[in-house]
């Protein structure tokens, strides 16, 4: 991986390891935010069906939780389906600006009724219409049609369908990764066990 010396930076955790990560990935996000990063809260996110076959896309962090990301899908998607089926998950996102990388996994909890519904009103109108209007993840017959549908539904109140939740990506496992000019990269790794988070520095 190509190092941006002028955008390395090396924090702090690297030195002394908070003993949460959480507030660690806030940090690291808001910084990516700050130095306008490219689609800061996008993650690819790995889900994996009864067989054992995964599958992977990108997906918009709506919120970081005490415990992990809050993401939303539609529940009949191929996402949506292996959330339900093992509910397994992991992702990384990384940003080329700032030289970062973070790596998660853990396990996907359903979100509150009451989440998925601010979030849904929060959401820009044509998306809004088109998540009413698509079959996500059916094949597509007509596209004109369904985007005709969609945007003739814009203006309309809309409200949230059944199919549309937000999940709960809870984190049993993250890893920050920074690179550096001298090729060691920084590497932290935290663990949750039953005693609490586990970090360890990793060689690169």
């Amino acid at each position: 991986m190509t190092v941006n010396v002028r955008h390395t930076c090396i924090g702090p955790e690297f030195t002394v390891p908070p003993g949460d990560p959480i507030p660690l990935l806030r940090d690291w996000f808001a910084l990516a935010i700050a130095r306008d990063v490219d689609e800061p809260n996008a993650i690819a996110l790995s889900t994996v069906a009864a067989n054992g076959r995964p599958s992977s896309r990108m997906v918009h962090v709506h919120r970081i939780t005490h415990r992990g990301l809050v993401v939303t899908s539609h529940t009949n998607s191929r996402k949506g389906q292996e959330i339900d089926q093992t509910r397994q998950w992991s992702g990384v996102t990384y940003w080329r600006e700032t030289n970062q990388q973070i790596t998660f996994g853990g396990h996907v909890e359903p979100a509150d009724s009451g989440l998925s519904d601010v979030l849904w009103r929060q959401g820009p109108a044509p998306v809004r219409a088109m998540a009413v209007t698509t079959a996500q993840s059916e094949p597509l017959a007509d596209q004109k049609s369904l985007l005709f549908r969609a945007r003739t539904r814009q203006r309309l109140p809309l409200p949230r369908p059944r199919t549309w939740v937000a999940q709960h990506l809870v984190i049993t496992e993250v890893e920050f990764w920074q690179s550096s000019p001298d090729a060691l990269h920084r590497r932290l790794r935290y663990d949750l066990t039953d005693g609490g988070w586990k970090s360890v520095r990793l060689q690169p």
